[in-house]
């Protein structure tokens, strides 16, 4: 059997399906070269591919096909320091079994497998990092393998030499080596902070009921709230600053899905706060599920924001019979309770009774001392002047709280609110409005965020990694104070057979950067980890102007990866018009402002500590 092996860049994507011609789709025997400081991590991945079927293993357990005798082929990695001491190696060098990760204290190495997820053109782009250890592989397929190597905050610094080994068996034969890689990782005296500590406002929006939906719990059950802590965790890891509250019923109907016919997915998400109408008309308000969830959210160290969504600029489909329930309100907030009396449930339908359970909202968020953090949220207001009514009437209501908005509509951006605090713009309207933009700064804390546009730079499955990682470079070169996504994850009904649920709307891999794994946990993607590593790129320039106060030098060092000036950004219909998308340019700046980190003095000061 022939195995073609090689080495890539954590940049590499691979897409199947409509055109792959017999020739080995990559160049083999490549190597790599990384480098991090400490308290850091790199990645890059493996590629296997074969003109025979394999089954692919990331551990030492056996691996048989189910239907008939196919090869075997195993991978393992390790990590050496320059006097050969083995300092971290997968699982499958031990001779034991369990996962394809291991590790000393001070740095560990992590195997997984990248599977395809189907885009709108029908070519299966790599995407989804699996928990599963092994898998079928087809004939005449590239199977990547992501190798991530994190580094402890007292690793020394110094060169070390990796080799990623591959070996092949059929049935039960004695495993042979097909082939041995090396790689090369330089780790640097700087002590990187978390993500959590960079000044950069990163806004993910979280959509609760998508995750009891999937995996079929119990909405706000203890299942469900072991679930979305998982997925907390995942967003803690990239320095999330905001949480997401939903305080009415489907505020956003169901993201168009009612205009969906020939596949529809359920993406409706309902309230945190259970409302109950007594005997004798009293509302009690049990807020019980959005403290915890708030209170989790802050352990996890997301804790700037506490976004509440559903009680301004809630959107409308009304020929699909989504319309507002108030006989005497203009917010189409929809309100739900039980009532005792009739023993049925029921929507709040006057005015009166709303604007109480908005000073109950408000009450409850400034007692448990939130009020700084909250802020009432509104998404793409298309009418600014009812806009600017509901700012009036909440603001009145509930005193206690700050209002955010996107926006999306050059009107609304023109005007002026006295009660936002925070404002984040579409991306093309951003950069056409060019004149605004030092306006918004002054006035409001400022950032961007995409969604169903522009087409490039964007976070879709279409989208070059490149552009993904350059995301948090832009709020950089914009001046800007972070980015907003409006979906973390919100899947459709069959998330990696048919991402996109509505193509007209979201372009696949619209609605999530995350993946529901089949044993709770999120499955992480491609675009998460470039995201993740652009976040770390921001956070590394951040700390060198910081520290240094080279301001300039860094926004000239971010300026190389563009092709075109920011101002002709918005007329761009593909990335490489504007962006270079190759990884070399991205590492070689961001590997460069790591050694001058590391020969800065005062080295403890800002978190980075150097040794």
């Amino acid at each position: 059997m022939s195995v073609v092996c090689t080495l890539t860049g954590d940049m590499y994507r691979y897409s199947y399906g409509n055109y792959n011609p017999w020739e080995t789709p990559f160049v083999p025997e490549e190597t790599v070269s990384l480098c991090c400081g400490q308290n850091d991590w790199a990645a890059f991945q493996l590629l296997l591919y074969s003109e025979e079927e394999m089954m692919a293993a990331l551990d030492n357990t056996p691996a048989l096909y189910k239907a008939w005798p196919v090869r075997a082929v195993r991978v393992s990695c390790s990590l050496t320091d320059a006097g050969g001491r083995v300092y971290a190696h997968t699982c499958a060098e031990e001779g034991g079994g369990g996962a394809a990760s291991s590790s000393f204290t001070d740095c560990r190495i992590s195997l997984s497998f990248v599977e395809g997820v189907r885009d709108d053109d029908g070519d299966y782009k790599t995407e989804a990092l699996l928990s599963a250890r092994k898998k079928y592989q087809e004939r005449l397929r590239v199977q990547p393998v992501w190798i991530e190597i994190e580094t402890g905050k007292n690793l020394a610094p110094g060169n070390y030499t990796g080799r990623v080994n591959v070996y092949g068996s059929l049935l039960f034969e004695d495993e042979k080596l097909i082939s041995s890689l090396p790689f090369t990782l330089k780790v640097l005296p700087v002590r990187l902070p978390e993500l959590s500590e960079s000044r950069f406002r990163l806004d993910l929006w979280q959509h609760h009921t998508s995750v009891a939906r999937t995996y079929e719990v119990p909405l706000w059950s203890e299942e469900h709230f072991t679930l979305m802590e998982r997925y907390l965790e995942a967003l803690e890891q990239l320095g999330q600053t905001a949480a997401t509250v939903i305080v009415s019923e489907a505020p956003w109907s169901g993201q168009w899905s009612a205009w969906y016919r020939t596949n529809p997915s359920d993406t409706f998400e309902y309230n945190m706060i259970r409302v109950k109408k007594d005997r004798e008309g009293v509302f009690h308000y049990d807020f019980s599920v959005m403290e915890r969830y708030i209170r989790l959210c802050l352990a996890h160290k997301i804790d700037r924001e506490i976004e509440i969504f559903g009680l301004a600029g809630v959107w409308t489909l009304p020929d699909a019979g989504l319309s507002g329930v108030l006989e005497d309100g203009e917010e189409a907030v929809r309100i739900r309770y039980y009532d005792e009396e009739s023993g049925t449930l029921r929507y709040i339908r006057r005015q009166e009774e709303l604007d109480a359970y908005l000073r109950a909202v408000d009450e409850n968020l400034y007692q448990n001392g939130w009020a700084d953090l909250a802020r009432i949220a509104c998404d793409e207001p298309a009418d600014g002047a009812a806009f600017q009514r509901t700012l009036e009437h909440l603001a009145e209501r509930m005193p206690h709280m700050h209002f955010k908005v996107t926006i999306c509509s050059k009107k609304v951006l023109q005007a002026e609110y006295a009660q936002i605090s925070e404002c984040v713009v579409n991306l093309p309207l951003l950069l056409g409005d060019s004149e605004t933009l030092p306006k918004l700064a002054e006035r409001y804390l400022l950032s961007y965020y995409t969604a169903m546009e522009p087409p490039h730079p964007n976070t879709f499955l279409c989208c070059h990694p490149a552009e993904i990682r350059f995301l948090p470079w832009l709020s950089l070169l914009l001046g800007l104070d972070g980015y907003l996504r409006w979906a973390a994850w919100l899947w459709p009904d069959l998330p990696f057979d048919f991402d996109s649920y509505h193509y007209q709307k979201f372009k696949a891999g619209g609605m999530q950067l995350l993946y529901p794994g089949k044993d709770g946990r999120p499955l992480y993607s491609l675009r998460y980890k470039q995201l993740k590593r652009g976040l770390r790129d921001y956070m590394i320039l951040e700390e060198y102007g910081k520290r240094s106060g080279e301001t300039d030098e860094v926004k000239k060092a971010a300026k190389q990866l563009l092709k075109a000036p920011l101002s002709a950004l918005a007329g761009c219909t593909r990335a490489e018009e504007f962006l270079d998308l190759k990884q070399e340019p991205f590492d070689r700046i961001i590997d460069g402002i790591l050694e001058k980190l590391a020969h800065l003095p005062d080295a403890e000061a800002g978190g980075c500590d150097g040794n």
